[in-house]
């Protein structure tokens, strides 16, 4: 990749925008996205659904903290997945099991959440679910979150 294919963003800490001319949508997908590009290598494709009033989305979650069970659209939830390409078929023949068993240790704790399962909890207190498996050639992790509680 070029230099001119990608520019780097302020309100994206330490990434660049990536060229997103090869991101193949249907004409009928109203959704921005945008290709970053993390210091360390890592790609990510952000998604976002632009077309629905976020004050009207603001009114409806206000009414169901207040109480309210009548919500017509549905809130909004903010979702995150890594697909790592390493999987089964990637363990060494001495260790069967290996790829699986680095899926379960990313939930032994991290910088943020540093206690064992700290994340599970957090993002399941916050009403939200996470899980993640692993296939013969790549491991995938994934959350989703009401989107007032995604920055957290």
């Amino acid at each position: 990749m070029n230099n001119s294919s990608r520019k780097c963003v302020t309100d994206i800490s330490s990434s660049c925008v990536l060229d997103c001319k090869s991101i193949i949508k249907s004409p009928t997908d109203l959704k921005d996205y945008k290709l970053i590009q993390l210091e360390n290598g890592l790609k990510a494709l952000l998604i976002s659904d632009t077309t629905y009033d976020l004050k009207k989305l603001d009114q409806e979650e206000l009414e169901v903290e207040n109480g309210a069970t009548n919500s017509q659209t549905g809130l909004k939830r903010s979702a995150a997945s890594l697909r790592i390409e390493v999987g089964s078929y990637s363990d060494p023949e001495e260790l069967p099991g290996l790829a699986h068993f680095l899926e379960h240790m990313v939930f032994m704790g991290s910088k943020k959440y540093p206690a064992e399962n700290e994340f599970d909890k957090f993002v399941q207190e916050n009403g939200g679910s996470m899980n993640a498996y692993t296939a013969d050639e790549f491991t995938n992790f994934h959350f989703a979150i009401p989107r007032k509680n995604f920055a957290k």
